[in-house]
């Protein structure tokens, strides 16, 4: 039996998933020069480059789908 984790490698990620992760990483950059705080600042640089590591993945996975790998 596979596990979940198995089962989603053979499938995309959904457009909505990554369009909305899209979105977080834009709000971030949007407001990150508004913050005064460097250890806030810190964090959102931290965490948009985190979705975009993580989206930059999905692409990927969903691009060697589209490719029949």
């Amino acid at each position: 039996m596979h596990n979940q984790s198995t089962m989603n490698m053979d499938k995309p990620y959904l457009l909505a998933e990554m369009t909305h992760e899209t979105e977080c990483v834009l709000a971030i950059l949007r407001t990150v020069n508004q913050v005064d705080d460097p250890h806030t600042k810190s964090y959102l640089i931290d965490a948009a480059e985190l979705i975009g590591s993580e989206l930059l993945k999905k692409l990927e996975h969903n691009e060697r789908i589209e490719d029949g790998e």
